[in-house]
């Protein structure tokens, strides 16, 4: 009698376990396409797709793309803000030029093209053109290459 509540109780405890199992797998983090600092993301934007780098921090967004001696035509990093704001954005330490694909609620607002760094100060600033949620920089040169343009839908994080 013994043996058969023990193997009762360890099997309820595998059926438990599966069964949480199964929830934690299926359950959503809370926030519908959310992403972590330095996570690696498919971003879409129109029919053209591409791998950036989250940038979700203060620390992340002010380093950006400094150091960075190249990006390729696949990549890019994507600025995260938890809320609609006018952003600046700089490009010190960065010696590539770069487009900069502004996006509000799943919509691409405008895009600075070819932007180039200010290698005397660094301090050169490219306004966003209205209140933004996110930001794609690019190689400079991507977003007309890949015909994305204002009023594209935007996929992502």
């Amino acid at each position: 009698m013994k043996g058969r509540v023990v193997a009762g109780v360890v099997l309820a405890w595998i059926v438990f376990g599966a069964l949480l199992g199964l929830v934690l797998t299926l359950a959503d983090s809370g926030e519908p396409g959310a992403a972590t600092d330095g996570d690696l993301v498919a971003v879409h934007l129109g029919d053209t797709v591409v791998t950036a780098e989250v940038a979700s921090t203060d620390r992340s967004r002010t380093r950006g793309l400094a150091g960075r001696s190249r990006l390729s035509d696949e990549e890019g990093m994507l600025f995260v803000f938890d809320s609609l704001g006018r952003r600046d954005f700089w490009m010190r330490g960065v010696d590539f030029p770069l487009d900069m694909v502004w996006i509000r609620d799943g919509r691409v607002t405008g895009i600075t093209r070819r932007t180039q760094p200010d290698m005397a100060s660094g301090n050169r600033l490219y306004p966003s053109p209205g209140p933004i949620d996110r930001v794609l920089e690019v190689r400079g040169g991507w977003a007309a290459a890949h015909s994305v343009g204002t009023g594209d839908r935007y996929r992502g994080p």
